[in-house]
């Protein structure tokens, strides 16, 4: 082999520089990854259990409040995928799969970008701004699973809006795994229906761009796609599950990233918010309109984003995918056009694809070896880490009242000597949070729902008005900390 043919497979393109730099973003975030939300542990138990048992649960097991009752286990496979790695590599290897589904996502929206145009800079840059719009939804949960199939649903969608040849049946099959990984699975389906609309308002109003063929060809994924869905333990009980969830307004209105978001009060929501400027810029300014399923897309997944906080991600991918190929056409300078030239030209040589694949590697060894991954630890600030080792050690009798975030993390730690009250992934109903708000906020028979459910311990934030109530009314401090306080009925 000739030398410089060597060099075509080892030289980076700019799509795995791109992966190099999310990746490594990613795994220096790591401590945030795993810090940043409690729902984490108790994916981790659930993976744990159903890797033991070989069984998924069908069962509430971890809260007293429901134990029993009906559970939908919907997002099953991403607690053992992510207890496995945990296995292999403790939260090191959970922080390591969190950067390749981050960094994977967005090389594949760019890779499908760089093959519709030529200006590789500015996709680059558009790629980059939905990184930064994603960067805080870069927490340890299954969405991220959602993040990389959607890059991939959306990409094959795209292409048989164009009427380019696509094997479909690689999305019915990629929706079996989304459908039982993450109840996002539904956006597969908001995709499959923008861009049907938009091939409907075509057929009104531009009629020579609705080829029949592709209306056949979207709703035939649709079909089968659906039917992939019910491919799961629970079938069509999923599906339910998660439609009543959404239209439970209580819940909706009480979790924080199911509320509007706030660009005047957050500023982690001012890069999604100059996007939404620039995007009306961009659509504004650019001669030709864009295609009507992109439009409807765009628009569709902007409103999601708008309406819910937890729904940024999506216009993450959506927004750069749509707007970085328009964006292109607008600037048309020398400079510009010899740089894209000179890239093109260069990129068009190179064969490789071991620069991210290298990356993973090496990051894996470092792990394996000690080298890194010290940080990766729960922080005994933010999670009541050495409350519960004292309990380990001090095991409680009776029911326990426990902090919301923390749920997650005790029943980890405890369970099944102990269960929780409520955490950030059991209810479904509104009910344990209705009860659990009550309690916490004091309101008027705050103490009976402590009785009724016979409760005899709690493990709640020190400095809360909580403890401060309990220790008034005579309940006894067995252990506190900076973080976490235990108190006993007397």
């Amino acid at each position: 082999m000739r030398p410089h043919s060597i060099v075509n497979y080892v030289l980076p393109r700019i799509r795995d520089i791109l992966f190099l730099l999310v990746f490594a973003t990613a795994m220096a975030a790591g401590w945030r990854t795993i810090n940043n939300d409690g729902d984490m542990p108790r994916h981790l138990l659930t993976g744990k259990v159903i890797v033991e048992t070989h069984t998924v649960p069908r069962q509430e097991m971890f809260s007293y409040v429901y134990e029993g009752r009906p559970f939908i286990t919907h997002e099953w496979l991403a607690g053992v995928i992510y207890y496995l790695a945990y296995k292999a590599l403790g939260l090191g290897g959970v922080v390591i799969l969190t950067a390749i589904l981050i960094s994977s996502s967005f090389f594949v929206l760019y890779t499908a970008l760089s093959k519709e145009y030529e200006d590789r800079l500015i996709l680059l840059i558009f790629v980059l701004w939905g990184v930064a719009c994603s960067y805080w939804h870069w927490v340890a949960r299954p969405h991220l699973f959602t993040l990389f199939y959607f890059a991939v649903w959306l990409v094959l969608v795209d292409r048989i809006s164009h009427g380019r040849e696509t094997k479909i049946w690689i999305l019915p099959g990629l929706m079996i795994l989304w459908g039982n990984t993450h109840a996002e699975f539904v956006s597969g389906f908001l995709v499959l229906a923008a861009y049907m609309v938009g091939w409907c308002w075509d057929f009104m109003f531009n009629r020579q761009n609705a080829d029949p063929q592709i209306i056949k060809r979207l709703a035939i994924v649709f079909l089968l796609s659906f039917i992939a869905s019910l491919i799961n333990p629970f079938g069509l009980q999923t599906w339910n599950t998660i439609l009543s969830y959404i239209n439970n307004q209580g819940l909706m209105t009480t979790i924080r990233e199911t509320r509007a978001p706030n660009f005047a009060q957050d500023p982690s929501l001012r890069v999604e918010f100059i996007f939404m400027i620039a995007a009306i810029f961009i659509l504004a300014a650019k001669k030709q309109a864009i295609r009507s399923g992109q439009a409807f897309l765009l628009a569709g997944f902007t409103a999601l984003a708008m309406t819910a906080s937890r729904n940024i991600h999506f216009y993450a991918l959506v927004a750069p995918f749509v707007l970085a190929g328009p964006a292109s056409e607008l600037t048309h300078s020398t400079i510009q056009k010899k740089v894209t030239t000179a890239i093109t030209k260069i990129e068009s040589q190179l064969k490789g694809f071991v620069w991210p694949i290298a990356i993973v590697i090496i990051y894996l060894v470092l792990l394996a070896s000690g080298r890194i991954g010290k940080e990766y630890v729960l922080d005994h600030q933010l999670f009541p880490v050495d409350a519960v080792a004292w309990v380990e050690d001090h095991p409680q009798s009776g029911q326990m009242f426990n902090e919301f975030v923390w749920g997650g993390y005790i029943v980890w730690k405890l369970w099944p000597a102990q269960l929780d009250f409520i955490d950030s992934h059991t209810d479904m109903s509104g009910e344990a949070t209705q009860l659990y708000w009550s309690v916490q906020n004091l309101d008027d028979g705050w103490q009976d729902i402590l009785n009724r459910y016979h409760i005899e311990w709690t493990i709640i934030p020190t400095d809360s008005p909580l403890s401060q109530a309990l220790i008034k009314a005579g309940w006894r401090i067995l252990y506190q900390d900076p973080t976490a306080i235990i108190l006993r009925r007397n």
